[in-house]
């Protein structure tokens, strides 16, 4: 009776150290398995560049691509070329030189972004190498700054610079600046080799 006893203890112990033993490995296979988890998802960088323009108006585009998305109007100011002409036929040649022009740029097939009245895109050497958004008064008060700013931000991390009123994200040949007048806020993308090109053309007389 008493070997009866001590084996049936020690099926038990036996029993009960097996299932201790299953739960402690489990414990460590799914610690081990949150820990290389967690080191995966560290070590994938999330890297996000930045945007040259809105769909169907980006840098380096040319006036005819944009024009396949929306309207876009020349800005002729007759007195402002006459002047030119006569009184800086320097300055006159260099632009008709570099091809610079100034559109003014409505929506088309596509819209502008919510909020922004109307666009601007400068261009040289036939490319574009400058937009502008223009977000009004009635837009501001409706949006505010941060309403403006805040997808920026969240898109691409902290500015590169920060004035207050003033913030841009530069990236390799690529800078979005955001202004504020206090009633108006501005938004440019600009092509930062282009934009050289041109400063130096126009230096050294195209």
């Amino acid at each position: 009776m008493r070997k009866t006893a001590a084996r049936r203890f020690f099926l038990e112990l036996s029993g009960f150290c097996f299932v201790f033993c299953l739960i402690i490995g489990c414990t460590n296979e799914h610690g081990e398995e949150a820990k290389t988890g967690n080191r995966s998802l560290s070590a994938t960088p999330t890297s996000v560049h930045l945007q040259r323009g809105i769909p169907g108006l980006e840098l380096g585009m040319t006036p005819e691509q944009v024009g396949q998305s929306f309207k876009i109007d020349k800005d002729r100011n007759l007195l402002k070329d006459l002047l030119k002409r006569y009184l800086k036929p320097e300055v006159f040649s260099r632009e008709k030189a570099i091809q610079k022009n100034c559109f003014r740029v409505s929506p088309g097939r596509l819209n502008l972004p919510e909020g922004a009245m109307w666009a601007e895109m400068e261009t040289a050497y036939n490319r574009v190498n400058q937009i502008v958004l223009h977000y009004d008064e009635a837009s501001v008060e409706r949006m505010g700054w941060d309403g403006i700013v805040s997808p920026y931000v969240a898109k691409y991390g902290e500015p590169t610079k920060n004035g207050g009123s003033a913030v841009n994200w530069r990236e390799n040949d690529t800078r979005i600046d955001i202004k504020s007048s206090g009633s108006t806020i501005t938004v440019y993308f600009t092509d930062k080799t282009l934009e050289a090109e041109v400063k130096r053309a126009e230096r050294n007389g195209a």
